[in-house]
């Protein structure tokens, strides 16, 4: 399919496009190369702190030129707009008689100020208004054109390039176009003037470090830019979001088209900002934009920390005193707020006085129980804000009872107070039924050691008796009112220890054991505290007596009483004591036999039954009848074997004489009776036509 031709001023159009698109970079190609080899390039764009971060370079760009060794870039790759900027910020020996960007004089001849009449004329004619060109506005552009090429041309030859670009100029010049060049050069166009756009970045590093309750600044920095179309926007990109800033507000005031500002930044300012610039045409819309670098702004700081509260107590008033820190690198605290109950406390109240920034305490004045509630103290910086409470009220107690209290022991009872302000007065009362109650003078010797302490009342019983057996509570008062404890009520028990008693006898060893048993009722208490034997109502010196006496403890109350002899006569008992009382044993009575006629009777064979009784301890070792006529001193042994004494027994406790009546007539009978302390006898004797009469002796 054969396509329109071109007219004469469409070819001319083309002719110049083709030299816009792909001839122009050329000797900027080689003017670089020269200025900076290509792999060198990156690390002069990592020492210019003015490129350093990337501002000026559009993504694709940076893929193009910033690349890290062993990577090294080609810069026939490069568009005249990428070498332009890195001609301008790079090379320190080009430099313009005028600014960059700006079009120089007729008489500036230097090879920088062709470099800047080769960007205007392609920005030139990448905003023609048509696609023609006539012969005469065509033949005047390729003169110029033509001028500075050769300057350019000279300058490169000078430095040792070969390209001829005077001659591809000419190529283009004499080259014929068709419809597909001219579309296609009208489309390059298009992509010059994206390419040719304004260009803004926001000044400084990626990130910046603010305060909280400090002003943050950016400012935007223009290159190319004629801002007659164009209007600059400020934005907080949050995620995926973009917000416009409205910089109307007074938060942002000050804040200008080419400046943010951000008065008392908080910590929700932390985040990334960017500038926006928006094309505008006839409409009011925006077409086209073209966005900045981001920033991200860090919000420094950290609430204050939590206040501390204090309460005292003054004569008629009460004292909240309150201190606070502030982290480090954190804003100062700017507010001090008191709540009451959850609302704000009137601070002008003449029933309050301080509480402010510049203070340290709270006074609430001339104190009633109407000052009781929740008070809180908020202290703000720019970060936040942090709180503590104090709860003013009546005093609270609550009495801590021991368990069990033994009658005879000592007790305390303990209250745990809590009160705020602290108690101006705490006394301890008691009652017999519950409802009634005194208070308790604890000079009273039933109470010595207590105290009516504010913090730590103590009342102590030395010893529990059915006295104390009482109600018992604690009375407060503050400046907010009075109160009064839980009651408790003191219940004594316990028992004193009970005893057992008994002995035994070793007859080898010559001893006798006074075996003690010393208990109290099942589950009773308190526990047994001591243990001892008395003699004739005297406490034995255990420990001196030089081992005659065993040792007597609480868990062994039995005594021995090694080599028993008739210093060891009188009577024993043990006493056990606990914290109720102290418990005495029956007695036991160490001496010689005693001896008792029991019983006699009188057979029908004419015998005598004559029964004894022996009480003794120790027991006997030895229980022996003998006999002997009136008339002679010695006594006989009595054989009880005897057919004439059958019967007759020498056991123990109850020896038995079985004689004939007639015996009596001239013979007299004794028992004798011996144990480890001594001898004791009993004599039999009588009177013809008489009954038997009987008297006995203690013989030693």
């Amino acid at each position: 399919m054969e396509t329109k031709p071109l007219s004469k001023d469409e070819q001319r159009f083309t002719c110049v496009a083709l030299v816009c698109v792909d001839f122009l970079q050329l000797p900027l190609i080689d003017i670089l190369a020269n200025e900076i080899k290509p792999p060198d390039l990156f690390n002069k764009i990592s020492a210019c702190s003015k490129i350093s971060n990337g501002k000026p370079f559009t993504l694709e760009q940076r893929k193009l030129c910033f690349l890290k060794p062993p990577d090294i870039p080609d810069y026939t790759k490069f568009d005249i707009t990428l070498l332009y900027k890195l001609l301008r910020n790079l090379c320190s020996s080009l430099t313009p008689q005028q600014d960059w960007g700006k079009e120089p004089k007729a008489i500036d001849m230097m090879i920088v100020h062709d470099i800047e009449r080769l960007r205007l004329f392609r920005n030139g004619f990448a905003h023609a208004s048509s696609s023609e060109f006539t012969e005469d506005k065509f033949d005047q552009i390729w003169k110029n054109l033509k001028s500075v090429i050769q300057r350019i041309q000279n300058f490169t030859s000078s430095i040792g390039c070969k390209t001829n670009y005077i001659d591809r100029l000419k190529k283009i010049k004499n080259r014929e176009f068709g419809y597909d060049d001219l579309e296609k050069y009208k489309l390059c166009v298009k992509s010059i003037l994206r390419s040719d756009q304004p260009e803004i970045s926001i000044k400084g590093d990626r990130e910046i470090e603010v305060l909280c309750g400090d002003t943050a600044c950016f400012e935007v920095e223009l290159q190319q830019a004629d801002l007659t179309h164009w209007t600059i926007t400020w934005h907080k990109v949050i995620g995926t979001r973009i917000e416009q800033i409205n910089t109307s507000t007074s938060r942002y005031s000050d804040s200008t088209d080419k400046k943010l500002v951000i008065h008392s930044v908080c910590q929700e300012d932390k985040g990334n900002y960017q500038a926006v610039l928006s094309e505008r045409v006839s409409n009011g819309k925006s077409v086209l934009q073209v966005v900045s670098n981001v920033i991200f702004l860090h919000t420094l700081g950290e609430p204050p920390f939590r206040p501390e509260l204090k309460v005292t107590n003054g004569r008629e008033d009460i004292f909240i005193h309150y201190q606070y820190q502030i982290p480090v690198s954190s804003p100062k605290v700017c507010m001090v707020q008191w709540f009451k109950n959850g609302e704000k406390l009137n601070l002008m109240n003449e029933n309050y006085l301080g509480g402010g920034l510049d203070d340290d305490c709270l006074t609430i004045k001339s104190t009633t129980t109407n000052d009781r509630g929740t008070y809180c103290c908020t202290v703000s910086n720019a970060v936040g804000s942090e709180s503590q409470e104090v709860k003013l009220d009546v005093p609270n107690a609550s009495i801590l009872k021991e368990t069990t209290v033994y009658c005879g022991s000592s007790t305390e009872l303990r209250a745990q107070v809590s009160s705020c302000p602290s108690p101006d007065e705490v006394k301890w009362q008691r009652s017999s039924d519950g409802n009634s109650f005194d208070f308790i003078d604890i000079d009273d010797p039933q109470y010595f050691g207590s105290t009516n302490d504010i913090l730590s009342p103590l009342l102590r019983i030395p010893k529990a008796t059915s006295d104390v057996q009482l109600y018992y509570r604690l009375f407060l008062r503050n400046k907010l009112g009075e109160n009064i404890s839980n009651t408790i009520y003191l219940n004594i028990t316990g028992s004193a220890p009970n005893i057992m008693v008994s002995h035994d006898v070793c007859f080898q060893k010559h001893c006798v054991k006074l075996i003690g048993k010393v208990y109290l009722y099942s589950g009773k208490l308190p526990a047994i505290q001591d243990v001892f034997w008395t003699k004739d109502g005297e406490k034995l010196d255990i420990q001196g007596s030089g081992g005659k006496y065993s040792e007597v403890g609480v868990d062994d109350s039995s005594l021995m009483i090694y080599n028993v002899n008739h210093h060891d006569i009188g009577t024993y008992q043990l006493t056990a004591t606990n914290a109720v009382g102290s418990t005495k044993s029956d007695v036991i009575v160490l001496g010689k036999p005693q001896i008792v006629l029991e019983r006699t009777e009188r057979k029908a064979d004419g015998r005598c039954w004559f029964t004894m009784t022996v009480t003794t301890i120790p027991e006997p070792t030895v229980i022996q009848w003998s006999m002997k006529e009136n008339n002679k001193k010695a006594f006989e042994l009595l054989n009880i074997n005897d057919d004439e004494y059958k019967g007759t027994t020498d056991t123990f406790p109850h020896p038995v004489l079985v004689v004939k009546s007639s015996k009596f007539e001239k013979h007299i009978f004794q028992m004798e009776v011996r144990n480890f302390i001594g001898n004791s006898a009993f004599l039999i004797q009588g009177k013809k036509k008489h009954y038997v009469s009987l008297y006995s002796k203690l013989i030693s």
